[in-house]
């Protein structure tokens, strides 16, 4: 069965079905509408409730909406499109599509990037816990990403934090530490989306918490760094980011 990794829509075929949406009737009734008042701009572009069913089937902006349009499709990379629109396409791995389809984000710079670190020592014994990400729960509409969610991803490592909670994973774009320094350490990378990260997401939070963030100059890529006794730093609204205890990361279209 075809996964439709191929763009659906095009700027024209848009524009074709709003000129569509936008018509007036026969040539016989034109008088009678030229004596009307001019609907205003906003108005005369609005698609009909067909129109906007037939764009969201050539440029879905959910698995939901895709599996409307086709209820044979399976898990796997399909092209969306941000708020619908045929000209802002991003490649999901839509999940789950016999049941509730929810959108990720795959990752394609993984191993030695987009991870988040929980280093081990001081009041936090054991060995460090790392979880390596590979794809990220996006929701299309906002473009926030859910940090706890670690449906793609791998961890090693366990620790007990503050030498009393088990500590196996962690969520995304989180550094964490409990040694009175700054050894927690986490990385994200959307080098080969057409994503960025937002400007000034991230808190450092906890007992003594330091940190620093590092972002490159296109957005892409932010190294962050976090400690203290315990602390963090990880997207505002964070708390303790350690197994399912996430937040979220807000992304912007920038391809």
């Amino acid at each position: 069965m075809s996964h439709w990794k191929k763009s659906l829509a095009s700027p024209a075929l848009f524009m074709s079905l709003v000129t569509l949406s936008t018509s007036c009737g026969e040539a016989g009734d034109m008088s009678e509408t030229m004596a009307r008042s001019a609907p205003t701009p906003q108005a005369s572009i609005a698609p009909l409730p067909e129109q906007w069913q037939a764009l969201q089937h050539i440029a879905p902006a959910t698995c939901q909406e895709l599996k409307n349009s086709n209820p044979h499709a399976v898990d796997g990379e399909y092209v969306l499109y941000f708020n619908g629109n045929p000209i802002q396409p991003w490649t999901a791995w839509c999940h789950d599509m016999a049941g509730t389809p929810t959108e990720y984000l795959t990752l394609k710079e993984t191993g030695s990037y987009n991870y988040s670190q929980y280093t081990a020592g001081g009041a936090s014994p054991g060995t460090t816990v790392r979880t390596t990400y590979f794809k990220l729960r996006i929701n299309p509409a906002t473009l926030r990403v859910n940090t706890a969610d670690q449906t793609f991803s791998s961890s090693s490592g366990h620790l007990q934090h503050a030498s009393t909670v088990p500590v196996n994973s962690m969520s995304y774009a989180s550094a964490m530490s409990c040694d009175l320094a700054v050894a927690g350490v986490a990385n994200i990378d959307l080098r080969g989306t057409p994503f960025t990260v937002a400007a000034n997401p991230f808190s450092v939070m906890g007992s003594g918490a330091v940190g620093t963030t590092t972002y490159s100059a296109d957005a892409k890529v932010v190294d962050l760094k976090g400690g203290g006794y315990c602390g963090w730093n990880a997207p505002t609204g964070s708390s303790n980011p350690y197994n399912q205890n996430g937040g979220q990361l807000p992304l912007v279209y920038s391809p």
